[in-house]
């Protein structure tokens, strides 16, 4: 890792959001169901009021995949891109239930990553972030947060990190999971707020960005 990525990260990792550490007592199961309902930064106090509002309408995780998705929307209005996380939880829990009848999910375990990031894929409503983030919290690390939706924002950084490869795997192996999904949560903001008022401009420096959270993380670069 060259000078210039390390303090991009290192600028990254000081403006990225506080992620809340799971208890390892906390089954696997609701882990994922907190990364879909978490991602792009919807607040904790809203997350926590919602699985709370579902599990006391329904009687576990199976009703709310059984439950019509009409039905479901209106429990998910209150957080950050809820149409989709809703659609992504529906999608993910039917897949686990596809496999065994039921909502075991330690088969998950099984797999080699690359091997689940094939399986995940085949989960059309996933996006490519929440695919990360899912095989981030089953094998616990390693998995580097950074996806093609952020390549731009690389580019720009003057960082040489391609999402995928190796390099970018050593880079991130020794980060604990709170912190790689702290940055992805960060990258994540980033190009939410470039897309709002976006043209067909091309992007050339930092200057045709419209996001001040990347503005400001360069700046300590």
């Amino acid at each position: 890792m060259n000078d210039q990525d390390k303090s991009f990260i290192d600028a990254l990792l000081n403006e990225s959001p506080s992620v809340d550490s799971y208890q390892s007592s906390s089954p696997l199961l609701e882990q994922l169901i907190d990364n879909i309902l978490s991602e792009g930064g919807s607040e904790s106090e809203a997350i926590e009021s919602l699985k709370e509002t579902m599990l006391q309408e329904f009687v576990d995780w199976n009703e709310v995949r059984l439950v019509s998705p009409d039905r479901l929307a209106s429990y998910f209005q209150k957080i950050n891109d809820g149409d989709y996380k809703r659609t992504a939880l529906q999608a993910l829990l039917n897949k686990i239930f596809s496999r065994s009848g039921s909502l075991d999910y330690q088969f998950l375990t099984d797999f080699e990553t690359n091997d689940l990031e094939d399986y995940l894929t085949g989960i059309m409503e996933l996006r490519e972030n929440t695919i990360k983030r899912i095989i981030l919290r089953v094998f616990k690390k390693t998995v580097p947060p950074i996806t093609t939706d952020h390549e731009v924002v690389l580019e720009i950084a003057g960082s040489s990190l391609i999402p995928g490869s190796e390099e970018i795997k050593e880079v991130f192996k020794d980060y604990e999971v709170e912190q790689l999904e702290g940055i992805q949560m960060l990258l994540d903001t980033i190009v939410k707020e470039d897309q709002v008022g976006r043209d067909q401009t091309q992007i050339s420096s930092v200057d045709d960005f419209n996001s001040k959270t990347l503005k400001k993380v360069l700046a300590k670069v």
